[in-house]
């Protein structure tokens, strides 16, 4: 059987905003992570990379969902983990799991990170879904019976995740939720990459198809959603932000009480400063790759 490539992980989105605040106020920075690659080594080894036996390759920190993993005991073969959402929130703590509802609901601008690719068996993996204004689906698996690749995450709701490929031994990819991605589909086949993190995550991509002689790639991960508070104007500075480090830049306007305050002693004393307007731009995190589906990280003709 020759060996598909494995889909690459996509990128999330550069979004910026302006937000009005009042002085005092405390607003909280959570900068997503990049997923981390998938692997495929010795259950013994220690490059690995895994976390420990069966976790899979880990979503990116604020919601990336994780890669899909096989461990038999001899090996731990994984997918590609999604990318993190990075946010301004009112309620310290990363969304997912840790935060919960009061940091995810007091959340005022989310760049949604993109999905985790799939593994390839055969023929090719599916590459992550891109963040963005309007972010996209993970990519199928190739052949005809490859792994569906998972939904992007809505205004509203968790991707949902991609189904396993006809005849396929895996799983399908667990849907996204609220700052969630999900995870990519697991057990004996091409596993499928994890979903974006963001308001709401992207669905895990689904398992593909590997029967020893015929082999078909698994689906790659959703994106995550952006989110803008009401108040709040956002733009997408890049739909598809390119693998630039994950950031969040803030700047800040002076109300113009204040600033003619600090000009000079003739100006008249005024009433409390208004509120201050906080640019903030947004660099979501990127779904990393998957390896293809082998015994040594390495390509090689055959399984």
């Amino acid at each position: 059987l020759g060996e598909g490539t494995a889909g690459a992980g996509r990128p999330g989105e550069d979004i910026a905003a302006d937000i009005s605040v009042t002085p005092g106020e405390v607003i909280y920075v959570e900068v997503g992570g990049d997923g981390q690659d998938g692997a495929n080594c010795p259950q013994n080894g220690t490059t690995c990379m895994l976390g420990g036996s069966a976790q899979g390759a880990y979503g990116g920190f604020n919601g990336g969902g994780t890669g899909g993993v096989f461990d038999d005991g001899l090996s731990l073969n994984s997918a590609g983990g999604g990318g993190g959402a990075t946010d301004l929130q009112t309620v310290s703590a990363a969304g997912c799991p840790a935060g919960g509802t009061n940091s995810l609901n007091s959340r005022l601008l989310v760049a949604g990170g993109g999905g985790g690719g799939g593994e390839g068996s055969g023929s090719d993996g599916g590459s992550g879904g891109a963040g963005g204004s309007s972010p996209v689906p993970g990519d199928p698996g190739a052949g005809s019976d490859g792994g569906v690749g998972g939904q992007p995450g809505t205004a509203t709701a968790g991707g949902t995740g991609g189904l396993a490929g006809t005849g396929s031994e895996g799983t399908s990819g667990s849907d996204g939720a609220l700052g969630c991605g999900g995870g990519g589909g697991t057990t004996g086949s091409p596993r499928g990459g994890g979903g974006g993190g963001g308001y709401y995550g992207g669905g895990g991509g689904g398992a593909g198809v590997f029967d020893g002689e015929t082999g078909y790639g698994a689906g790659g991960g959703g994106a995550g959603s952006n989110f803008a508070a009401p108040g709040v104007t956002s733009n997408v500075v890049d739909p598809t932000a390119t693998t630039a480090t994950t950031a969040a830049t803030i700047t800040y306007t002076v109300p113009q009480a204040a600033a003619a305050a600090a000009s000079g002693p003739s100006v008249p004393s005024t009433g409390g400063a208004g509120a201050t307007t906080i640019g903030a731009s947004l660099l979501s995190g990127v779904g990393l790759v998957a390896i293809v589906l082998s015994r040594s990280s390495r390509r090689r003709p055959g399984r």
